[in-house]
């Protein structure tokens, strides 16, 4: 090989390693797809059921009346697609609206979490669920949530499941338009013990 042809084959080398390292880059820089909703857990904890308290500092850079809107209307759309289908109504909880109000602060903190459930099923939740899921909705408006659960297998599961008993959500957002609502099911048996007033709605802003 002559000293011009060792030249050129080094130039070469040199433009293929360029060219795949920014490819490489070009991959690493790619945002995850939307994650497709998915099921939960279930299991019996080993806590038994308990009474608690617990005041996490909102996170959401919305108001609390924005938040309470979202809850209400999120729960109440719920009940009347279960009235449809024949299910007994489920009732609002506190403790699933903090976990899913956690789960926001959570998804804020990393961006390859922003359509990812967390399942943090264990702090504020009350334990002694028969069992329990999460999902993640990426929506402008509040009355768009439950149509795209329904739109989607497991969305529409957890909805429609006979056995779920409590419901709780919360909304964030990470830019205008740009909103997440986090809804948290869970199935407890007739005897768990709840918090005081963890079935109390939200106070909105006409409320006296």
């Amino acid at each position: 090989m002559t000293s011009i042809e060792r030249i050129v084959m080094k130039s070469l080398a040199k433009k293929c390693t360029v060219a795949f390292s920014g490819a490489a880059l070009a991959v690493l820089s790619i945002a995850p797809a939307q994650a497709a909703f998915t099921g939960g857990f279930t299991g019996t904890p080993s806590a038994p059921a308990s009474q608690g308290t617990f005041a996490p500092t909102e996170p959401i850079p919305m108001t609390i009346w924005d938040v309470a809107h979202a809850r209400i209307g999120i729960y109440e759309d719920i009940n009347q697609v279960r009235a449809q289908h024949g299910l007994k109504p489920v009732t609002y909880s506190n403790t699933l609206s903090w976990t899913s109000n956690n789960c926001l602060s959570q998804i804020f903190q990393s961006p390859y979490q922003l359509d990812r459930p967390c399942y943090n099923f264990t702090s504020p939740m009350v334990q002694g669920y028969k069992g329990a899921g999460q999902s993640v909705v990426r929506a402008a408006q509040i009355d768009e949530v439950v149509p795209q659960l329904m739109a989607t297998p497991s969305g529409r599961a957890k909805i429609l499941d006979p056995n779920l008993t409590h419901v709780g959500s919360s909304m964030g957002y990470l830019a205008p338009g740009d909103k997440r609502f986090v809804i948290t099911f869970a199935s407890y048996s007739e005897n768990t013990v709840f918090p005081q007033d963890d079935s109390n709605l939200p106070r909105t802003s006409w409320a006296g």
